[in-house]
């Protein structure tokens, strides 16, 4: 269960609100272990905006690294709903409320852009370190 610290404002809802569930239908494909339904409850995280650092690709990558798929599947719906054409690189880092444009792993568009990859199998399996290492999530 994922709750915010006492105290600490739970702004980054993933577009859900608690009891909600998982879309019926997967976004992969039939051969995937996401391939059958899921339901989850879905429960307010501490986090805001789509980057890895405090943002939905932060939980992507780490429910999927966990094998918790119907929470991945909310996170990768939590970007694609935040993706602004507008912004300088697509996605803005989000903290306190405040959004800025950034190129950045942490805190920019590259970590998204990695979260996302790495969850619709685009990146290569075959390297000595996978790029989450540095998330000391590999």
């Amino acid at each position: 269960m994922i709750r915010p610290p006492a105290g600490h404002a739970a702004d980054g809802r993933a577009g859900v609100t608690p009891g909600a569930t998982a879309p019926p239908a997967s976004r992969h494909s039939a051969g995937s272990p996401r391939a059958s339904p899921a339901r989850v409850r879905a429960r307010p995280w501490d986090s805001e905006g789509p980057t890895l650092c405090h943002g939905a690709a932060g939980v992507l990558q780490a429910a999927n690294r966990a094998g918790c798929a119907p929470v991945a599947d909310l996170a990768a719906t939590r970007i694609l709903t935040l993706h602004d054409p507008s912004r300088r690189y697509g996605f803005a880092h989000v903290e306190r409320s405040v959004s800025t444009d950034a190129p950045g792993f942490l805190t920019g568009a590259a970590g998204v852009a990695l979260a996302l990859a790495d969850d619709g199998g685009l990146l290569p399996r075959a390297t000595p370190a996978t790029w989450d290492a540095l998330l000391l999530l590999s």
